[in-house]
């Protein structure tokens, strides 16, 4: 009954430490991967930007700042958008990024 919530706080905990740095789309290799398998072993320059974004369902809430890499595909970064907008939400009923579109509903998060 007790183990849910401190496995979902794991979860998160890794997936932020591994979101860091530069995550190859294709393999899953990460910079700060937890696995030496999937460990990205070149030296790969980024920086991090911040995107201000808002929820559709409430534009007068306050941006919510974002975290994403210049060197992140655009799934990437639509994916840490979701996140961050929807992170109360179960994920289950949140919009999937493949089913976003840049040019109508992601403008709409991106304020």
């Amino acid at each position: 009954e007790c183990a849910g919530e401190p496995l979902f706080m794991l979860y998160c905990a890794i997936k932020q430490q591994m979101e860091k740095g530069p995550i190859d789309a294709i393999t899953g290799e990460a910079r700060y991967s937890l696995s030496e398998d999937k460990l990205i072993r070149q030296q790969i320059e980024y920086k991090t930007l911040i995107l201000n974004c808002v929820n559709p369902d409430n534009e007068n809430s306050p941006e919510i700042p974002v975290k994403v890499l210049n060197c992140d595909t655009i799934t990437q970064v639509k994916e840490k958008i979701l996140d961050a907008v929807y992170k109360n939400m179960p994920y289950s009923q949140r919009p999937r990024a493949v089913d976003m579109d840049l040019g109508t509903e992601l403008n709409t998060l991106m304020h």
